[in-house]
This record gives C-alpha cells, structure tokens and sequence, in this order.
C-alpha cells in the first residue's frame, strides 16, 4: 500500500486502491480492503496499531467494487467513490446541499471520517452512519429535528459487510428503549435508561474505565461511551452477523479481543421469553414462572419449556372496585413501546394518575435519581420482565383486592421469617477468626477472616437441603464456595457440630449416630490447637499458644486439600517427599459439591505437564512449563495483575499464582473447574457483581487432547483444523476428509536407522504429550540434538525454557501427539526425518531464507572478523603473536568458539545456528581440498537441520599437520563460481 504522508484527502487530490491515509496519532487507517476469502473491494477505516485486520466502518458496504479499481474523490458538492473506468458509474457518494470552499475529507484518531469546509465547519462524518461497531464517541439514537437515526447494525457474514439481519436501535415509541431486532422482530431488549444505566443490564458504573451517556430531550435520543481516560483502553461494541451485541477490550499482552459485557448472555436475554405477565430468573429451573396472582395460560406448554404464551390473572380486574397495586422490586422493567410518561411527575402522582384509569395495568419511576421523577404507565400486558434481584427496578402492578390481600400476608410472613433470619445470624456469627479447643461451633455459626475477605459456616448448595462445611467470599459474591470439607459425606439435617481437640479439626452430628462425617486427619499430637481462617481463604490448624510465623507452623491447612477453587497462593502439584498431591476436581453439579467426572492435576512422567483429565481419560492438556508459560496456552505475563510460579525440583513440583500487589482492592481472582470440565481463571467484575472469564483453558475445539492424532497440528485459524506436519501424510485420507482426525498421520518415507537422517524444524508449536519423554536439566540444544541422533528410538528433540539462552533438553520416543498451532508465541521442536524429507522439506523454506542467511552469514563473519582483528592488536601489544585461523580453529577444538564471537551478536542470534554457521565455513576451509563440501552440499547444510561432520583442521594453518591416512601435499586451487537464479 501508498501510505499517504497526512490524515486528509484534499479536493480533485487522487486516491486510489493501495492508497491509505494514517490518522494524526496513527490509531486508525482509511484504505480499500477485501473481507476474509472475497475478492470485493471495500473502502473502510481499520485498527493501525492494534489489530490490523479489525475494519471498525466501511463506507460502500452494500455496492462492492468488483476490481482495485476504485477511485476516492472529493469535490465541492461531497465525496465520491466510483470505478476509474466508470463502467459501474458511481459506487457510493455523499452529496450536500450546498456547494463548499475547498472541502477537506480528514480522518481523525477516535476512527471518525469527518468532510470539513474551508471555514473547518463539520459537513459530514461517518459516525452518523455506523456499520457493526460503535466505537466511543459514537452516537447510538436518533436526531428528533432533522430525522437522522444512526443506527448499528451487523455484517451479512465474516467476508461480506453487506448490511445484515441484526439491528441495534432507539425505538422512541413510549418511553424510549434499545431493542436488537432480527429483520423487523425483536430478537433482545435492553431496556430504558434508568438515570444510571440501562435497566435491562447488570450494573457496570462506575468501573473507571469507560462511561455511559444517555441524552433524551426535544431535540435528540441517544446513547454513547466515552473512556474516562483515553490511553488505559482500547474498547468497542461490534454487533455480530449471527445476532451477538458484546462489547470488546483489547488485551495487549494476548493480542486478542476480550469480551468485557455481551448483551446476550443468557436466554433470559431474549425478548419475551415467558410471555405476558411472565417473569425470567436465570437461577432458577425453569427459567420461567408467573408473577404473583397469575397462572400460565396453557399449563401444559408450560411444561414442555414453551412459556411464550405468558400468564393470565387468576381473578379478573373489574374497574371501580377496590383494586390497588402490588409492588415487584428488582426486576428489568416491561417493554414500554405503548407506555405513557412524564418527566416531572413523583411516584405517588404516579400512582393517583394510575389508579384513575381503569386501562392502567402498572406504573413505575424509570428515572432513580433524585428520588424519582419521570413517571411510566402501562397500558398492555407487560411482557420480557426478568429478575434482577440486586440492581433491578421496582414496578407496581394493578390486583384486584382479593389478591392484595394474599400478597400482604405473604409479604409479612416474608418481613418476619428474615428478620428471625438475620436475628439469629447476629446472634451466632462469631466476631472472631479462630476456633478453639472445646469451643462449641455449630450449625448457623460462622467465623470470619480478620480482613473480612472469607468466612466459615455451614451451607446448603442451590435447591439440595444437604448442609455442609465450607468457605466462600464474604465481602463479594457471597453464594460464591470455594471450599468444602465434607464434601462427599453431607450431612442430612442441621445438627452438625464442629470441634477442634489434641488430634485436629472434626465434625460431626450432635447426637453422634453416624460417628465422624469428616476429619483432617492429623498425626501430630497438639498441646494447644487452634483453627484459624485467613484472609487468603486458606482454613489452617496451628499452636495457639506459639506465635504466628507464617507456612512453616502449619500443622494442617485446607489449601493442601483444594476442592474445585483454587485460589492465589495455593499450589498445584506434588510433593515428591511425602507423596501430597495438590489436585483439584469439579463438583458432580451445582447443588453437589461430591467429587465429579473432572479432575487437574500434575503428571510427573517424562516431563511434568498439567492435565484435565475426565474420570481417567485425559481431557485436555495445558503442556509444559517453558520458564515464562505453559506451552499450551497463549502468553500472559506479565500482566500487571498476577504472576506466575512454577517450581520444579527434587522435593516438589507445583505451580501456582499470587496476585501482584495484594494491597489493593484492584483485583480478586480464582481458577475454578466446573461440573462440565471448564478450567477457568476469573475475574471479580465488582461494578458489574460478576465473575468474569480473564482466560479459559478450553477457548476452542484444538484444545480438547489429540484433536488431530499423532503427527497432526491443530491450526484454530485454519480449515479444517487439522494438518499433517512436512513428511506425513493422514493415515485414512477417508476418515480426514469426513473430519475425522483421530487416527493422525504416518511418513511418507520410512525412516532407516543408520542411514544420513537428520531434523526438521518447526516453529510456533505447543510441544506435544511428553508423558513418554526423557529430560535433562543442563543440556544445550547442541548437546540434545546430538544425544537424538545417536539413538534411533529418538523421534524428536527440544529445548524445555527459553531462559538464559535456552537450556534442558528433552527427548521424544514415540509419535507425537497433541501438538497445537502458536504461531506467535509458541516453541521450537525438532522432528527426525530421512534425508529425502529434509531435501524437500528444508526446499520450501530455504529459498525465501537463503539471501537472510547469507546476510547473517556475512555480518556472523564481520563480526568474527573484527574481534580478531581487535584480539590481535591486544595480544600485539603485550608482545604476542595471534593467527586467526589459529585462534578460530583451536576455539572450535575446544568448544569454545562462543566466546570469540562478538558478544552483540550472541544477544541477537540464536546460538545454535551461529555455531552451525561457523562450524559450515571450517568445513568449507579443510586443509585437503577432497574433504570441503561443493556448493550444493553447503546449501543443503544451510538449508536444513541435518546432521554435520566434525570439520578437519584448516588449510594454511601455521602449525605442522601430517594426515594419519593418506600423506601428501596438494597445489590444488578450488574456485566457487556464483550463478543467478533461473
């Protein structure tokens, strides 16, 4: 492409397909582009710094140009984009009403493309006309003056940006509201907005990232965000062809799109779900039910999950009797397309103005500021209500008094039974950390951590009436458990009873008929026992009577036991002195936290990797410890949040993560296993009180373990998603054409021990299963490659960290499975191969490669060259004599030809190829002529990763050579001629 040397495209100035013009800031790019596999061109505005392939606005989105012949002009009446033959005349064009002075077309960093005249009054901008993103600045509503309706609305598909069957708009019939509409049937709500947000979303403000704007007066309806400050985030809302509303952040550590909020995450997100007077709780089954004084229409649809024929009143409304309202709090309001309102009316004005009116079927304050001042009324069935307990609203339906009456008492009953409720919590909540010997702690007791963070009780999980002894959060996500301790052994009733004596903790039933439910089971005899939870969660028994020192006067603690929480600070691994083995497992489902079908663990065979296994079969596998990562996963350090740790050594291997400044509120994080084999970090969203996805260890179908068989890589970018590696072929074509991929590949050509095989290098990989591998610690990739060649049971070779220049080898011997595409972050591995393999394998690299090499090749040499010119006139000084074939050769010898290479080089070249390269030009300089390789043999060489030959000592060497085989003397001359490239 022509980069242009500005952000504007100036009148009768040019600008053609290849062109492209850089916002001031360089944040967006204006260019013509062709989406995914289509050939159609488009103009369109994408990403520069950030995710180039992300076109945010095309201009011609629903007339293509069918060729790069597209042509940008901008004149005195608009802009113009036409074909240059003009056979297809004018593709799309933007024409005022009036002429202008010198008009400037300039695109500015918040991705907007702005028509300014020559007085820089605004004309015209591209954010009136949105495509599928909205990005922040960016109106979403509608102009009530000049009738503009900027709307969003999603691509037809991946490669064709045609307007699409999904639509995001204001509709301002009523009090206004967002709908996505599928064609013309509304396919979600958002809701109205309430002074704060809009009532049909969690709330999420303020999050001091980004904030929500909604404007409503005469003149105008709109929504839009801003970012609170500018360079901490990258955010958008994108509308995707298959109906998804999210709204995405950049992460730049990962390079990818994180959702931050969807607008459909759940089915209680799709309009009317249950119908008239149907109201939807996403924690519940089924999700629908009634409202209070309603029966489902057609009870028996009901029961086959299909409620979108609603409810009906069980006691019909008869006007002028004495009717009244029954309050419903937390809920997403109704649709309020045939609603009245008014925004200077109080909610007990509200409530007379309702009453007066027989057709009123409820009333609501939608503005909750201030107290409340902008009346609703509803004239029809209220219909896509949804729970909301903690943010939602509060709507006042119209009852008959038979039903008011029934409402009262249950709302008494209710005021009572939570008052004893919170009564008896006061009462026996324990304002203490600790539980002491003999001290009595029974079911309805809790004791919390000294910061606040945990707390200890019983608990019955969802609908089960099983109690239970665990930990959760208690400042955030309250019904949040991250552990339990009897959680294979409940108990049946309320009457358990915990108690901390000589041996450890215990519980059990108060009457004592079932014995011990659960112990911790210690050896050690205590003089003085205490249980205490810590503000990490982490339930530990100690000395009471000792002085707190930390890990090392742990007589037991629950974090050697994890459930399917693991939490910052807890291991994930083995001891390999006592055998301890750090694992976590799923709950059976919600409402059972009993060991399930799920478990992750450390294999510590071959070398150590981390798998998700389902019962005994292996699920998934996250892959070895690199020194900075898991190979199977993408890159996420450093992240300014949490930090890694992996420990491995004669005692224990384990990982684990701590977050990063523990001081702050700013993060609170854990890795849970779900019933449904899902390991996933989370973070706590507190504006939003929402857990949300940070990484997920199942993001795709390559993750699920030996997708593609042995000898196979999974490419989630590609179709299909599996391939052979170079020199393998699928084992049935059948079943791979069928997409089938179990069975991976086979050679094409069989390898022969002692024949001239060597390696084949590929990159970007997650390393395969090395359950069946063999590792050494200090072994360079030199020594590793040679330990491979030398035994033919070695079927591939590679370095286990990058740290330090790389170092610890390990060794294959037997197929690979499980390898997985990482084009940007992943590591190298060596494959072995026949030597007919590595002539056609290393051809379809080497030829692109060949000028780099030679280019590395030479500054290799300079560089050699210049330290021993620079050695020299050091050794001259001190009165000594230095030859550099000499120096170069005996370096070699040794095997310390690294230390005359230039140490800038070393930094930026990979070792192993520069000895290659080197140890190459030795060969090339063979005192006897009939030993030096001839050219096709050197490309060969350089070319691929086959084995060399030790090289002889050099020609024109100072000291006295005598060959042990054949001795004579030679004037021969070798002469290499350099030919072009045919």
């Amino acid at each position: 492409m022509n980069s242009r040397a500005g952000d504007t495209i100036s009148a009768n100035q040019g600008f053609r397909d290849g062109d492209t013009v850089t916002s001031a800031g360089g944040e967006f790019e204006l260019g013509f582009f062709s989406p995914g596999s289509s050939t159609n061109r488009y103009l369109g505005i994408w990403y520069k710094k950030i995710s180039r392939g992300t076109v945010v606005w095309v201009a011609n989105r629903d007339v293509p140009v069918m060729n790069t012949s597209g042509l940008v002009q901008v004149n005195r009446k608009g802009i113009l984009l036409q074909a240059v033959d003009s056979s297809a005349g004018v593709i799309w064009s933007w024409s005022s009403r009036r002429a202008m002075n010198n008009p400037v077309v300039q695109l500015l960093d918040t991705g907007n493309l702005v028509l300014r005249d020559a007085d820089n009054n605004l004309v015209w901008q591209s954010f009136d006309y949105p495509g599928d993103n909205l990005l922040p600045g960016m109106k979403l509503g509608i102009d009530l003056v000049t009738g503009l309706n900027r709307i969003y609305s999603s691509w037809k598909s991946v490669v064709d940006p045609s307007v699409g069957s999904f639509s995001n708009r204001v509709d301002p019939n009523g009090f206004p509201q967002y709908v996505l509409t599928k064609g013309s049937v509304i396919w979600s709500r958002t809701g109205l907005w309430n002074g704060y947000k809009f009532e049909g979303l969690p709330n999420r403000n303020p999050n001091g990232i980004f904030k929500d704007e909604f404007v409503f007066n005469k003149r105008e309806i709109y929504y839009r965000f801003v970012l609170i400050n500018t360079t901490s985030a990258i955010m958008r809302f994108v509308l995707t062809p298959t109906g998804d509303s999210k709204l995405l952040v950049w992460n730049d550590q990962q390079q990818i799109w994180m959702v931050y909020l969807s607008l459909q995450d759940s089915d209680c997100d799709r309009y009317g779900l249950c119908g008239g007077y149907g109201i939807c709780n996403i924690n519940k089954t089924p999700r629908c039910e009634c409202l209070r004084g309603f029966v489902p229409k057609f009870q028996e649809k009901w029961k086959a999950a299909d409620w979108s024929s609603g409810c009906i009143r069980r006691t019909n409304l008869v006007c002028g009797t004495d009717e009244g309202f029954v309050k419903y709090s937390g809920v997403k309001l109704p649709d309020t397309r045939h609603s009245w309102y008014n925004t200077n009316m109080n909610l007990q004005e509200c409530e007379k103005l309702c009453l007066k009116n027989c057709s009123c079927t409820a009333f609501a304050n939608a503005d909750v500021r201030r107290g409340g001042h902008v009346c609703v009324l509803w004239f029809t069935e209220l219909i896509d209500i949804r729970d909301y307990s903690e943010d939602g609203q509060d709507i006042y339906v119209r009852m008959p008094s038979s039903e008011l009456e029934e409402c009262k008492i249950m709302e008494l009953t209710s005021t009572i039974l939570v008052c004893f409720i919170l009564s008896s919590t006061l009462v026996n909540s324990m304002a203490v950390d600790i539980i002491r010997m003999h001290q009595t702690f029974r079911d309805g007791d809790t004791i919390t951590s000294a910061g606040g963070e945990f707390e200890l009780g019983f608990f019955s999980p969802g609908s089960s009436t099983n109690r239970y002894l665990g930990i959760w959060y208690r400042k955030i996500s309250r019904g949040t458990v991250v552990w339990v301790a009897n959680r294979d052994n409940p108990l049946m009733n309320t009457s358990g009873l915990v108690q901390v004596n000589h041996k450890g903790i215990s519980l059990q039933l108060v009457d004592n008929s079932t014995g011990i439910i659960w112990s911790s089971n210690t050896s050690v005899s205590m003089r003085n026992p205490v249980a205490q939870l810590l503000d990490t969660g982490n339930l530990v028994l100690r000395e009471g009577h000792l002085s707190f020192n930390g890990v090392k006067d742990f007589i037991w603690q629950s974090f050697d036991h994890p459930g399917d929480n693991f939490l910052p600070g807890m291991k994930h691994g083995i001891d390999l002195v006592t055998g301890l083995n750090w694992i976590f497992s799923s709950w059976t489902s919600v409402v059972d936290p009993s060991l399930g079908n799920f478990t992750s663990g450390l294999d510590p065979n071959g070398f150590p990797q981390f798998f998700v296994l389902k019962d005994s079969m292996i699920w998934t596998r996250i892959g070895p410890w690199n020194g900075h990562k898991f190979s199977g996963l993408p890159n996420r350090n450093p992240n300014g949040i949490f930090k890694d740790v992996f420990v491995f050594n004669e005692k224990e291997i384990y990982y684990k993560f701590h977050l990063i400044n523990t001081n702050t509120t700013s993060a609170i994080m854990r890795f849970v296993l779900t019933p449904t084999g899902d390991a996933k970090l989370l973070v706590w969203n507190d504006p939003q009180k929402i857990w949300m996805v940070y990484l997920s260890m199942q993001d795709s179908d390559c993750d699920r373990y030996g997708l593609c068989g042995v000898y196979g890589v999974c490419k989630i970018n590609s179709t299909p998603r599996c391939e052979c590696l170079r020199g393998f072929v699928p084992k049935f074509p059948e079943k791979w054409k069928a997409a089938d991929w179990s069975s991976g590949c086979i050679r094409k050509t069989d390898l022969v021990c002692g024949s001239d095989e060597g390696f084949v290098k590929y990159s970007g990989l997650k390393l395969p299963d090395t359950r069946h591998s063999w590792y050494d610690s200090k072994m360079n990739l030199q020594e590793c490659e040679m330990v491979c060649w030398k035994n033919c049971s070695c079927t591939a070779y590679a370095i286990a960290e990058f740290r330090r220049g790389g170092h610890g080898c390990i060794l294959w011997f037997n197929d690979l499975i499980d390898i997985r595409d990482f084009t940007e972050d992943g590591q190298d591995i060596y494959v072995r191969m026949p030597s007919s393999e590595l002539v056609i394998s290393r051809r379809v690299k080497w030829m692109p490669e060949f000028i780099f090499i030679a280019a590395v090749l030479a500054v290799v040499l300079l560089g050699l060259i210049f330290f021993l010119v620079y050695k020299k006139k050091k050794l001259q000084k001190k009165g000594k004599i230095i030859h550099y074939k000499k120096l170069a050769w005996m370096s070699y010898k040794h095997d310390k030809l690294l230390e005359v290479i230039d140490r800038t080089i070393l930094e930026h070249s990979n070792h192993f190829e520069v000895f290659r390269v080197v140890q190459i030009g030795l060969l090339c300089v063979q005192q006897d002529p009939k030993d030096r390789p001839v050219m096709s043999q050197v490309v060969l060489m350089i070319s691929s990763d086959m084995k060399l030959p030790r090289p002889k000592q050099p020609g024109f060497f100072t000291e006295r050579y005598l060959s042990h085989l054949n001795p004579s003397s030679s004037n021969q001359l070798t002469i290499t001629t350099l030919l072009p490239r045919e």
